[in-house]
Formats: C-alpha cells, structure tokens, sequence
C-alpha cells in the first residue's frame, strides 16, 4: 500500500482486510447537474449493475489457478464492510443520514468510506461506478464506459417512481454475474427470473438506445459487444490462455 496518510488510516482500521493483494476496479464518472438527481440516478442503476458487472468480469485466476468465478475480484471485496449495491434512497438528506448511521455504528470508517457499486463521487459533480472489473483490453473499457454512460443518460430523464428491487434478489444477481460473467443465465432482480445474459444485454441496449444516440456511441457500443461476444469476456480469454500454461506464461501470452 501506498505511503500515503488515508491509506495508512485505512490500514489501520481495517487491518487484515487491507492488507490483503491490491483489487483493481474500474471506476466510471458521468457528469450530472447536482447531487439530489445523482441520488436519484444511483437508484435507478441499481437492477442494471449485475449485467454491467458481469460483461467487465476480468479476475478468474488467483493464486495461480482458476478460481471458478468471472470475477474473483468480487468474492475478494465482499470482505470489506457494506460493499455492494447502491440503497434504495431517493434524496441527498436519506443519503446523509444513512451514512451518518453507518459511521455511528463504526462498520464505516468516516464519511468517505462509501464503497457502494454506485455512488455520487465525493470530489467531482458525478455519478461514480464502481462495479465493473479493469477490463483486459482498452477496447473493453470504452464498451464499458459508453454504456454506463448511456445508464446514466437514460436514468435522468426518467420520470416515474423510482424502482423497487428486492435487497436480496440484487445481491444474488450480483453474486450470480460475479460467478457465471456471460457465459450462463443472469438473474434479472427486478423480476426474479433468470434469462441468457446475452439477451439482458439486448434488451439493455435497446432500453438505452436514445442515449446512445445522443452521444454518438451506438454503433461503437453495437460492434465492440459483438467482439466480445465473439471473442469472450475477459475473463473468457484469460481461461483459454491458461489452458496448459503456467500463470506467468499466460501473461506473456496476453503479451504478445
């Protein structure tokens, strides 16, 4: 760990957690006007995040072998206090006030310890997500990226009440992308039924469409999934280069 006051203070608070190996996330910011509405879009992204979570899954092999997850990286944070989904919230005040509790209770450190998949960045005027994997390719990131923004896009304009999910239904749709990536069903928290994820990923898409539009990604977001529909999932094509190789032969590989 870096030298550095926070994360010292953070070393000693959680200390057998931090200490563990270095969990690298790729963390997405997309502008919005205000807090109030980036409370309300963090709520709104909350039955989305499992699919987004599960086409970034990068993290198979730990250890030297494979771990059985797209995303080891997943089980990994879990340890870590009140990690996971965004709460149901609809206001800023809620938003302050539940963290109050949470550092009250001393499970959180201090204020910035919001660890959540989503959150409204404590530093710049965004909506942060958290969820996703560092990707294995550049090209996957801006996949990523593009359509996290079109989310955000379309959770802001918006109107309606602000969709209720089942807490545990969100944690098992989580736990189930973390595990199967897409290469299997995913589980649709909203509804409770798990269906083919590349056909969550479709509807998605469509869903967002306008947004894509609007930003002129539509047809980078439509070619670099059917990549990685074609190619795999990151944590697909770490599986198939270490297939009779060592771990650092894998990464000469991926090299190359």
């Amino acid at each position: 760990m870096a030298d550095d006051p926070r994360f010292r203070a953070i070393a000693e608070y959680y200390p057998a957690i931090a200490r563990d190996p270095a969990l690298c996330g790729c963390h997405v910011h997309v502008g919005v006007p205000d807090r109030a509405q980036a409370v309300r879009i963090c709520t709104r992204l909350r039955p989305d995040l499992p699919l987004i979570q599960a086409l970034a899954g990068n993290s198979p092999i730990f250890d030297g072998a494979d771990t059985g997850y797209a995303s080891w990286r997943h089980v990994q944070l879990r340890r870590w206090p009140l990690l996971g989904p965004w709460p149901h919230l609809h206001t800023p005040q809620e938003f302050e006030q539940l963290v109050a509790g949470l550092v009250a209770s001393r499970e959180m450190m201090d204020a910035s310890m919001v660890l959540w998949w989503a959150r409204p960045s404590a530093v710049f005027p965004t909506v942060e997500v958290r969820v996703a994997d560092v990707c294995l390719e550049p090209a996957d990131t801006v996949v990523v990226a593009a359509l996290i923004r079109g989310l955000v896009d379309t959770a802001a304009a918006a109107s309606g009440p602000l969709p209720r999910v089942c807490d545990v239904l969100l944690d098992a749709a989580h736990g189930n992308a973390g595990r199967a990536g897409m290469q299997d069903t995913l589980l649709d928290p909203l509804t409770g039924r798990a269906h083919p994820a590349w056909d969550l990923v479709g509807e998605l898409v469509d869903r967002i469409t306008p947004a894509l539009l609007r930003h002129g990604d539509l047809d980078l977001v439509t070619a670099g999934l059917e990549r990685i529909r074609r190619d795999g999932t990151g944590a697909q094509r770490q599986r198939r280069l270490l297939r009779g190789r060592t771990v650092p032969e894998m990464l000469a590989a991926l090299r190359q």
